[in-house]
């Protein structure tokens, strides 16, 4: 003998190398998705909140709910062609706190917003081709908020169609 370690003493360091690599592997993946948490994380609620046909007005209500510990600036409200990722108009005569404004963690916000100036923009876009949108129901629209890092969170659940929005704002 030589004085060398039998072979089996080498195959269970490499075990447990292999075991100490699984755990810091399950370890960074556990420190990503506590880091990944800590951050904002947004919804968009929209609502039909009244028509005043007499002032020429369609009234939505935008919630941003920010469900992550992050605080988050909600910088404006935007109108987005249905199948599109990218919003074509910005929502102007939003009512509320000031925008930007400042969502804490865990919180929620809400504005209320006069769509129909938009939509009347997005139907003249349709009509003069300055607007193209991606879907085969070019008047269907969905509405998106622009967050402070640039970025556009849409609203999932309710698409809307712009020319009823305009008709709605008329009918008694």
């Amino acid at each position: 003998m030589d004085g060398a370690a039998p072979g089996w003493v080498s195959y269970a360091a490499l075990g447990v190398a292999g075991f100490a690599a699984l755990i810091a592997l399950a370890s960074a993946r556990i420190s990503y998705l506590n880091y990944r948490s800590s951050g904002p994380r947004l919804r968009l609620q929209v609502e039909y909140m009244s028509k005043d046909p007499a002032f020429s007005r369609v009234m939505m209500g935008f919630t941003v709910v920010n469900e992550g510990r992050g605080d988050v600036s909600v910088v404006s409200f935007h109108v987005t062609p249905y199948g599109s990722s990218k919003p074509v108009l910005v929502i102007d005569n939003v009512e509320g706190d000031p925008l930007p404004h400042r969502v804490s963690g865990n919180s929620q916000e809400s504005w209320l917003a006069n769509v129909l100036p938009a939509m009347r923009r997005y139907d003249a876009g349709l009509r003069d081709k300055s607007i193209k949108p991606w879907s085969s129901w070019p008047s269907q629209i969905y509405f998106s908020v622009m967050v402070g890092s640039g970025k556009y969170i849409h609203e999932k659940g309710a698409q809307f169609d712009s020319r009823t929005l305009i008709a709605d704002a008329f009918l008694n």
